[in-house]
């Protein structure tokens, strides 16, 4: 009875989450994706520190839900202001928990996210979870900034063209095999990536109205 009870949950969790996404999106959040897949798969990419987290009961869908505030710092794709809101399915209440796979934020933290656009209900998140979170950090004994999702170049660059510099865990150039097993990206030259692949997409777009 309660192994039965258990799997009634867990599938309506699961399609509860699917009502939120179209089947493309769904897809994509179980299988790696290579960046330009990553960037063509959202509508909204900027660089963003988290402000606020809140979480608790949706007035909008009666669902548990939880807000992260972001303060923009750029923006590279769709359009957005000074202040970004991302509202998730999932959280508490202080009562009740719901545990969802999605990506979670902390105060403080600055990150460069790629979002799919919003579901009927408000609902949002990032590309493929984790793989549209690049967290920001830098090697303090050579102040060089880097970006990471976790993937290592080799994935994240499958099936394109572009290469890009990775660092090693000294904060230095990575060389050989090792640039290629790397998750660390050179900031400055990842989001020149991030910046023409949007270029292309949005050229491509044009092409096509005409």
């Amino acid at each position: 009875m309660k192994q039965n009870t258990q799997y009634r949950i867990a599938v309506t969790v699961v399609f509860t989450i699917a009502s939120f996404c179209s089947s493309d999106t769904w897809a994509d959040k179980i299988r790696p994706l290579n960046l330009q897949q990553i960037t063509k798969s959202a509508h909204v990419i900027f660089m963003g520190e988290c402000t606020a987290v809140k979480s608790g009961i949706d007035p909008e869908s009666g669902l548990m839900a939880t807000w992260y505030t972001f303060q923009i710092h750029d923006v590279y794709k769709g359009a957005i202001g000074d202040e970004y809101v991302l509202k998730q399915y999932g959280g508490t209440d202080g009562v009740k928990t719901v545990h969802v796979p999605t990506s979670q934020y902390k105060v403080g933290e600055t990150l460069i996210l790629f979002l799919y656009g919003k579901s009927r209900l408000g609902f949002n998140s990032a590309v493929g979870i984790n793989q549209g979170k690049f967290q920001i950090q830098e090697n303090t004994e050579t102040n060089t900034k880097y970006v990471t999702n976790g993937m290592p170049a080799l994935t994240l660059f499958e099936g394109m063209s572009t290469t890009i510099a990775t660092l090693d865990s000294n904060g230095v150039q990575a060389k050989g095999i090792s640039r290629l097993r790397s998750n660390k990206m050179d900031m400055g030259e990842f989001l020149s990536i991030v910046k023409s692949l949007v270029e292309t997409e949005q050229q491509e777009k044009t092409q096509q109205k005409q």
